[in-house]
């Protein structure tokens, strides 16, 4: 995280986003996840975008304002509170989530729904999927370069 989005290396932040893939039951997801978040909306927390949608992990809040995703304890619940980045994650995660029980879908088919359920393999989800695919490729070598340094176990 430190490479790629340095204002979002938080480490508690980090472990909240892996531990909401594993509640959610997705546990392998969490890579896919961050996928998502750093190639649409960069992890920028606290921030807003056209659609309505939120960072750090690009949160639609049509999504988020009906059940099960609109259940987050007592906090008042409006399209604000996607602006905490633990709200905002626990919300991505739930949504992959209910994808992943409806379709079955993993790693980037399920990127796919998340984006456009309705059309996942349509002309708008085409034209954004190989940003998913370069930050793949990113992420990937920045990983093998820390097992060749040695940083990494």
């Amino acid at each position: 995280m430190a490479t790629f989005a340095p204002w979002a290396d938080d480490p508690e932040l980090i472990d909240w986003f892996v531990t909401c893939h594993e509640v959610e039951g997705i546990p392998g997801q969490w890579y896919y996840s961050w996928l998502y978040a750093q190639a649409n909306f960069g992890w920028g927390i606290g921030r807003t975008a056209p659609g309505r949608c939120y960072g750090p992990a690009d949160v639609k809040w049509p999504y988020c304002a009906r059940p099960p995703a609109a259940v987050l304890g007592d906090r008042p619940w409006n399209r604000h509170a996607l602006l905490d980045p633990r709200v905002n994650l626990w919300c991505h995660t739930r949504q992959m989530a209910d994808y992943h029980r409806q379709t079955g879908r993993e790693g980037f088919a399920l990127l796919r729904t998340v984006f456009y359920p309705a059309a996942p393999w349509g002309r708008a989800t085409n034209r954004w999927a190989p940003r998913w695919h370069q930050w793949d490729c990113k992420a990937r070598a920045c990983l093998s370069d820390g097992y060749r340094a040695g940083k990494l176990p």
